[in-house]
Formats: structure tokens, sequence, C-alpha cells
């Protein structure tokens, strides 16, 4: 088996706490075949939502035979469960991928992975919440367990593809200390992706010169992706630089340009990164 403990893990708490907004009670746990009606009705709703708004291309459906599939080749699916009364109800759910191959990472650009081993990678995908339940963290509580699921598991780097215009669901990422290094264009929907990296063995260091720091604004006034600012976003990535957070309010994006990493076991403290302050676009 790809996992340690995938299969004594099945059906166990991950975690558990209260809803923000209802406290109401849910727990993070493994998935298996049994709770796959759930998440293709959690696909359905979610799907539902994003055609209303014309944002469909932010996920990839899966049926329930490749759900299947991906549990036989060992890799995970963790759901989140709301408790209601006697009901439990799926709130939200993440697939987490041990590839064996570039094609397993279910990637558009497999050229992103970092890393030479594709056996130290974890790729996350299909991250799903329901509307009911949004604006509750879940999905940060998920991104948690999987960190620490992939780092029990002995894997080096985390990994995420993104839409590029789905501003809200790499802007979590960033904020649990992913940061956004490649872009591509994916044929199979023809959408614009970025990729998020949060290596678990070791540590970013970014350049202390002020003329490699810069702020770029990503989105026009309609809230739209800037077609502009997304080409001059790549052209940076290209050079190094890497997407380190988002100014919700002024919709800037800070980036800054890496020289190198670190082992976190050499790591005295965590290296300073260039804050908000920076002047930039107004």
């Amino acid at each position: 088996m790809v996992r340690k403990h995938f299969e004594t893990s099945a059906k166990h708490k991950i975690n558990d706490g209260q809803l923000i907004k209802t406290g109401h009670n849910f727990t993070v746990r493994y998935m298996d075949r049994t709770d796959l009606p759930q998440s293709i009705a959690l696909q359905q709703n979610v799907m539902k939502t994003l055609k209303a708004n014309g944002k469909t291309h932010y996920i990839i459906p899966k049926d329930e035979k490749k759900l299947r599939h991906l549990l036989d080749q060992g890799n995970a699916i963790i759901g989140t469960f709301i408790k209601d009364g006697q009901a439990e109800r799926l709130g939200a759910h993440m697939i987490i991928l041990y590839p064996q191959t570039e094609e397993e990472a279910g990637l558009a650009d497999p050229s992103h992975l970092p890393g030479k081993d594709i056996h130290a990678v974890s790729v996350v995908s299909n991250i799903l919440v329901h509307q009911d339940f949004r604006g509750n963290r879940l999905m940060q509580q998920m991104l948690d367990a999987w960190l620490d699921i992939a780092q029990k598991d002995g894997k080096k780097d985390a990994v995420a593809e993104v839409c590029a215009d789905n501003e809200f669901s790499w802007n979590v990422f960033l904020d649990c200390g992913f940061v956004l290094y490649a872009a591509a264009h994916d044929d199979r929907d023809g959408s614009d992706v970025v990729y998020l990296h949060k290596p678990l063995d070791r540590e970013f260091i970014y350049s202390a010169d002020p003329e490699d720091v810069t702020l770029i604004r990503l989105f026009d006034k309609k809230g739209d992706l800037d077609p502009a600012a997304h080409r001059q976003l790549k052209d940076l990535l290209k050079q190094g630089y890497h997407g380190l957070s988002f100014d919700r309010d002024r919709r800037l994006m800070l980036l800054a340009k890496c020289v190198g990493t670190v082992p976190l076991a050499k790591v005295d403290k965590t290296p300073s990164t260039p804050g908000n302050d920076n002047k930039g676009p107004k």
C-alpha cells in the first residue's frame, strides 16, 4: 500500500470541532467506499452552484468509479461530517493523492511538480464545501489535516492546482503557509491554473533586496482576472518569484524572489518575509 495507515484508520476520526456559524459538531475522518454516494451528492451540489455562477471550470468532476479507483490505488478521501441531531451530513471533502507517476498526479502540467522524487509528493484535489456550510473554515480544517497526514507519511512536498481566477481557494492555501510558485494552461477545460506548494521538510528563503519584492493587482474593478496582470504574474513566477500573500481589500498580491531553501532542522527562527506595507500600485 502507498499509504502507511489509511486502511487501519478508515472511519477513524482525524479531528473534530464545532461550526463557527451554528455550533453544530463536526468530525473530519477518512472516507471509504460506503461514503462515496455522499461524495457524489456533494459534488452535484457544488457543481450546481458553480454552474449558476459560470465557474464550472473550478473542479473536474469524478464519478463513483473514479473515486473507488483512487481509493484502490492507496490514495485517500477525507470528509467533514456535520452532526445534526441523529443525522450526519457530508459538509466538505478533499482527495489526497500519493501519485506514483506524473500522470497520477492529475495536473494540467506535471512538469511543475517540485523535486525529482514523485513518491515524496502529495497532491490535493477536488476540495468541495457544501454551500450550506461555507464560512466555517472547513477548507482550512481539511488542509491542516492533509499536511499532518502527508508529513507523518514521510512526504516532502504538498502541492495543489487551483484555477487562477478562483481567488478564494488559492488565498486559503496562502493563509495556510503555501506559496504560489507556477502557472499553466489546462487544455482539459481551457482554464488558466496556478500551482501552490508547501515544502514539509525545508523552508524557502527570499532575497533581501527591496528590488526583488513587488505587488501586482490581479483583478480589475469588476472582480475579473486582469489579463495583463495575469501575464505579469506568469512572467514573475518564471523568474523565480513566489506569491506569498494576497491583500483582499486592495486586491494586491505580494511576490518576492526565492533564492533557495533551508532544511527546517537548521532554521533557528523563521526567516522574515516582506510585509504588505511594501510600496506598489494603488
